[in-house]
């Protein structure tokens, strides 16, 4: 009988604990981030087919880096990685010479410098730089409301890891 008590008990703290949880993840699930966090998303005047550029290029690039991925890249991995850049590149290249905005010619060449210099050295911290910066970009310029995650690698937002990824390049390149 006690040991009955017990597992109710048990129980019971389990399914409070569930709907506690549940209940707290609804309310702040719902709330901005505070102040430091809050995205600014940014309006471009740019074409849609530039938008959809980042998107894309975006969603490639997180197919070879997501989920704690880059901490393990294998030589399969790099080749993977060699291949889809090395079909992609004329388009990475001639993509900031496509748009207007200054501050996202800017980031897209300093992606491409960043990617370019990682592939060719298998240089996973370059490519995750290059990552990171599409990753806001889509991010802030197509105005994706849900996504709060943003690395701040871009003009739009603090300029500080502006100055690592650019002082990284300047780096390899050497």
């Amino acid at each position: 009988m006690k040991r009955l008590m017990i597992t109710l008990g048990v129980l019971a703290c389990m399914a409070i604990g569930y709907v506690a949880l549940k209940e707290l993840f609804i309310y702040y699930g719902n709330r901005p981030l505070s102040a430091a966090g809050t995205l600014h998303s940014q309006t471009v005047d740019e074409k849609e087919s530039s938008l959809q550029f980042i998107r894309t290029t975006h969603e490639s690039l997180n197919a070879f880096l997501n989920f704690g991925k880059a901490d393990s890249y294998t030589e399969g991995d790099w080749k993977n990685l060699k291949q889809w850049f090395q079909e992609q590149e004329p388009a990475l290249k001639e993509f900031p010479n496509l748009l207007r905005d200054t501050k996202l010619k800017n980031d897209t060449t300093r992606a491409y410098e960043a990617l370019k210099l990682g592939v060719d050295k298998s240089n996973i911290q370059l490519v995750i730089y290059g990552h990171r910066i599409y990753h806001d970009l889509d991010i802030l310029v197509n105005q994706y409301s849900l996504e709060t995650n943003i690395w701040h690698y871009t003009e739009f937002e603090k300029q500080e890891n502006v100055k690592i990824v650019e002082g990284a390049i300047q780096s390899a390149s050497q």
